[in-house]
């Protein structure tokens, strides 16, 4: 089919539509969309730690004192005047440093003309920014996933049982480990798994099949196994033929974000804001009015903190057949 003139005029309102009608509710939408959605940050992946708005820093810094599990105890006193000798308190710290990211969405009177409905809602809008949020955090972390060192599995096979044994035994073996982990794996990761745990005689029970086997979704929490949450992401790395999922305990990773209300985006441009998640959105027209664009940028980073600080963060390399 061969599209040639549509005929003016093409006028600023008339390109508006559902868009324009309801810009103003799309921070509450935002807000709904949010909530509704399963979210790394959302979801105990990710440990909230903190904006830096008004401190002329883009950093957070968490400190901890003594250090995951390095404590000294009380010595036992011989008598009532037995001297108390001085003992160290160690301390730890680590940067979380805020990062812009941004995107843009554009439609032209072509695209509207041939979409059939015209308009690319508010509804919809808020639905695919949050969506990209959620792409970034995920990416994010799936990132500083693949830096963990202490490769628990084996980069040649594919993840198994035997490899999760393995990485219980790295947490459990961790001085102050407080019996808690969370992972991200590539999907294929978890089929192989799960194809895994089939052939274990203690799984094969129906109650237990069931729970490990049935039909789980593409992004988010997957299933239990030995007490660690695993979840699914496509964001994981799959470089050099490695799957490089990884486990940590919560809040190891965390998430830092600037609220983005205190940059006060001019007010024609009609700047909506999700200080929450540090989420601005505002829009525009070209000079001919024939392209309506809305821009977003999210202000936010995604960290590991120091083994001493919170503990260990644990590479699952695995093989990407």
């Amino acid at each position: 089919m061969a599209v040639t003139t549509h005929n003016a005029p093409f006028t600023h309102a008339s390109l508006e539509g559902a868009l324009s009608a309801g810009w103003v509710d799309l921070s509450m939408l935002l807000t709904q969309v949010l909530h509704e959605t399963w979210s790394p940050l959302m979801s105990g992946l990710l440990e909230y730690y903190g904006d830096p708005t008004g401190t002329n820093s883009d950093t957070v810094r968490r400190f901890n004192v003594s250090g995951f599990g390095a404590q000294v105890a009380f010595t036992a006193a011989a008598s009532e005047t037995t001297v108390a000798n001085p003992v160290d308190i160690d301390t730890d710290f680590d940067d979380l440093t805020v990062a812009e990211h941004i995107i843009a969405y554009s439609q032209t009177q072509l695209s509207r003309i041939l979409n059939g409905r015209g308009q690319l809602n508010v509804e919809e809008l808020a639905n695919t920014l949050i969506g990209s949020v959620f792409a970034t955090a995920r990416s994010l972390t799936a990132t500083r996933v693949a830096a963990f060192g202490n490769n628990a599995a084996d980069a040649a096979a594919t993840l198994d049982v035997d490899d999760m044994f393995a990485a219980r035994a790295v947490f459990e073996e961790t001085a102050g480990f407080r019996g808690v982990a969370n992972g991200m794996f590539k999907g294929q990761q978890l089929t192989h798994l799960r194809g895994s745990m089939r052939n274990e005689t203690a799984l094969q029970f129906p109650d237990q099949f069931a729970q490990d086997q049935n039909l789980q979704r593409g992004e988010g929490p997957a299933f239990s196994f030995l007490g660690m949450r695993l979840y699914r992401s496509s964001s994981v790395d799959t470089s050099g033929g490695t799957h490089s999922g990884g486990l940590w305990v919560p809040g190891k990773l965390g998430f830092v974000k600037a609220s983005p209300s205190a940059a006060n985006i001019p007010a024609s441009a009609e700047p909506q804001y999700q200080d929450d998640i540090g989420l601005a959105a505002w829009r525009s027209f070209g000079d001919d009015n024939r392209v309506h664009r809305v821009d977003a940028a999210l202000y936010m980073g995604v960290g590991v903190i120091a083994d001493k600080v919170y503990g260990p963060g644990i590479a699952m390399e695995s093989l990407a057949p």
